[in-house]
């Protein structure tokens, strides 16, 4: 904890130098003129960070919460972790066929809402049966949004900056999942301090459980504000 800020700090310097070289580079890593100058490809791509920010800590929750507050053990909570995965996998092809800009927010609003309503209900008595249905809609907001957002992010940029962008989506993905897993922890550091995840304080572990589903619902909503703001794609 005593080397936290510093190591924040002089990671933020470092991605200073990092983005003042690549400017003035002739063959950059990472072409920063794109995303100065393309509007869309930049919002698309920081709506990228907050969907995978929201969603990705969902299942490291919901598999201590199956086995410590529903009693389940690690091979039925993983069959239940299955629905989420299985409604990416049914509607990421059907939102790709429909190609529409507008699914980006859908998609957004549908994790947002889904994680928001798990935040609601998620508690000891909570059924298995609404718990599936609350994993289930998260899995369709993601799945919604995912394959339009990142046929947009192709899409906004020329032929040639194929390669740049295609890694874009995937730092984006790294970050977003980096970001989720640092705000389990800050969340974990706070309600449970150093100990672990046991029957006597489980009720700390909910309520830290609730607050890290809304803090990963607003990750959804500023993905929703940011996708609202893309406007027009630019030609390719």
């Amino acid at each position: 904890m005593e080397f936290g800020v510093p190591l924040l700090v002089a990671g933020v310097v470092a991605m200073r130098l990092f983005l003042v070289t690549e400017s003035r580079s002739k063959n950059p890593l990472l072409d920063v003129k794109l995303l100065s100058g393309n509007r869309f490809f930049t919002l698309s791509c920081l709506a990228a960070l907050g969907n995978y920010a929201a969603t990705f800590g969902i299942v490291f929750f919901m598999s201590l919460f199956l086995q410590y507050a529903k009693g389940l053990t690690a091979r039925q909570a993983g069959f239940i972790l299955l629905l989420q995965p299985l409604m990416q996998v049914l509607t990421s092809p059907l939102a790709g066929r429909i190609a529409i800009a507008k699914l980006v927010t859908v998609g957004m609003l549908i994790s947002a809402a889904g994680l928001l309503l798990t935040a609601m209900t998620i508690g000891v008595h909570t059924p298995l049966w609404l718990v599936g249905l609350e994993l289930m809609l998260i899995g369709a907001g993601f799945g919604i949004f995912i394959t339009p957002n990142s046929t947009a992010i192709m899409d906004s940029v020329e032929r040639r900056q194929y390669g740049v962008a295609s890694g874009m989506i995937g730092a984006m993905r790294t970050l977003g999942m980096a970001t989720s897993f640092t705000t389990i922890t800050l969340v974990f550091s706070l309600f449970l301090g150093d100990q672990g995840v046991t029957d006597a304080n489980l009720p700390r572990f909910l309520l830290g459980m609730q607050t890290a589903l809304v803090i990963f619902s607003a990750f959804s909503c500023l993905g929703v504000i940011l996708s609202l703001c893309q406007g027009k794609r630019q030609p390719s």
